[in-house]
């Protein structure tokens, strides 16, 4: 624990931390250490599914969550974002193809897309160059682009 304090006491007022690298939500300490990092005045960010309650994720400045058509229910899947959102969080969502893309997948993308549209939810999903053979999808983003979107 002494070397968690010291990172801790490093932190200072607007010190933007993300968090990614995995799903978050299955650190069940995860709402108290962001408590922490926003009682010291840090900005937090993270990458999520929001797999568990809203509340889990209402401490982080912004969330980056990440929709998936085929093991996430969109009905609920909306509704955190919409808490969230309400309770000052800024939210984005993104959509991530399955492996295996069908019919139904490919229309629940879209509907989420309006969704997002509609209720002013930031959606970085729909300008994908996205590349198909019979089994899979493939999704190429480019880091730190200068190009709109920042994708190909």
């Amino acid at each position: 624990m002494g070397t968690a304090n010291k990172i801790v006491d490093m932190i200072r007022p607007n010190t933007l931390i993300e968090l990614v690298g995995g799903e978050i939500s299955i650190v069940k300490e995860v709402p108290e250490i962001v408590s922490l990092f926003k009682s010291k005045g840090a900005d937090v960010k993270c990458l999520t599914n929001l797999s568990n309650d809203w509340t889990f994720y209402k401490d982080f400045t912004e969330i980056r969550a990440s929709f998936h058509p085929s093991q996430c229910d969109m009905e609920e899947f909306k509704y955190k974002l919409l808490n969230l959102k309400s309770n000052g969080v800024i939210v984005g969502a993104e959509v991530v193809l399955s492996n295996v893309s069908s019919e139904e997948n490919n229309q629940k993308k879209m509907d989420f897309a309006k969704w997002c549209e509609d209720n002013h939810v930031v959606y970085n999903g729909v300008d994908y160059k996205v590349y198909k053979n019979d089994e899979f999808y493939y999704d190429y983003r480019l880091l730190d682009c200068k190009l709109p979107n920042g994708r190909l």
